[in-house]
């Protein structure tokens, strides 16, 4: 899969029963990968995609509902988040089966509350990670998910580089810009959009 510019979740709509809405979902989707250019949409893996509301077969089938509207236009990440490994890798297990290109997993917050320890997450990512082949995008997001200030040799990740390498289909503001962060944990990139008042 190449370099993903712009990661694009569709927001779930509802009925005003509570269900999915799959029409307007399968607009949302168009949208996302017509109009903002998405190279990457993320199947019910953000917050903001209220996956965390559903229940497992209804997040199974919001997950291959866009995977379908997507039609391989562009590739599919799926959310697979939860505390339980073993539900992460059914979902993940499911993802592939759909025909997935990658999934997403949040760093979970210990089931019986607080943080883990960099152990406990390094032993959760080795477990979901051994059961699938598809590669894992962690999404981290203290408050639902850990807070993750850990040293990134800790999980392998020790160089790791943060990217973005075209901004030409972005507004003049950032056109031409291209940020590298290598190692340093998205600490130079959120610095830099900070100073242009992005954030």
């Amino acid at each position: 899969m190449k370099r993903p510019a712009t990661i694009v979740p569709p927001l779930t709509p509802f009925t005003s029963d509570l269900r999915v809405d799959y029409d307007a979902l399968a607009k949302g989707v168009d949208y996302v990968v017509d109009d903002c250019n998405a190279t990457v949409v993320i199947a019910a893996g953000v917050e903001a995609q209220e996956y965390q509301y559903l229940g497992l077969e209804e997040r199974k089938e919001l997950i291959r509902n866009t995977i379908d509207f997507v039609n391989r236009r562009r590739p599919v990440t799926v959310g697979v988040s939860h505390p339980s490994f073993r539900i992460s890798i059914e979902l993940a297990a499911y993802a592939a089966s759909m025909g997935a290109q990658s999934i997403q997993l949040l760093a979970p917050q210990r089931p019986t509350g607080g943080p883990p320890t960099t152990a406990e997450l390094v032993r959760y990512y080795e477990a979901v990670g051994r059961e699938t082949e598809l590669p894992i995008m962690l999404y981290l997001n203290a408050g639902p998910g850990a807070d993750v200030s850990v040293p990134a040799d800790s999980v392998g990740l020790a160089n790791a580089a943060t990217w973005v390498e075209d901004f030409a289909a972005r507004p003049p503001r950032a056109a031409g810009v291209v940020v590298k962060d290598e190692g340093d944990g998205g600490t130079k990139a959120a610095g830099f959009l900070a100073e242009r008042k992005f954030i």
